[in-house]
């Protein structure tokens, strides 16, 4: 079976399901990017609606193209060791969930008088 045009966009498109997204998730896209963005746009607001959903919106980075430009350190300096800022983007929000879910354990220990587990669950 050939698919074509919006049969294409419809089977492949996630914006059915990130309304079912229960768990935090980073969602990266590009303006620059001639093969989805157009078609992101048109459905953003499915990932709006959705408060686990963060939407980050580059200027350029192209189709999977972020590898190419790594952000300045603050001394101007490359940043060593990844070859994608969206990599090191990936990490400090995955840092930053981490950091969130360990202080709401804190608290519930607190509130609780139970000392917070010292590994934390997966997300």
């Amino acid at each position: 079976m050939i698919i074509i045009g919006e049969e294409y966009w419809w089977d492949s498109s996630s914006h059915r399901y990130v309304a079912h997204v229960s768990v935090p998730l980073l969602k990266i896209s590009a303006q620059d990017d001639f093969l989805v963005f157009g078609q992101f746009r048109k459905k953003l607001n499915y990932c709006m609606e959705n408060p686990n959903v963060i939407v980050v919106k580059t200027k350029c980075g192209g189709h999977l193209g972020w590898q190419e430009s790594p952000p300045q350190s603050k001394n101007g300096d490359k940043n060593k060791g990844s070859g994608s800022w969206s990599d090191v983007a990936v990490a400090d929000f995955i840092e930053a969930l981490l950091q969130v879910r360990e202080e709401d354990q804190k608290k519930i220990g607190i509130e609780k008088n139970v000392t917070p587990p010292a590994v934390l669950s997966r997300l």
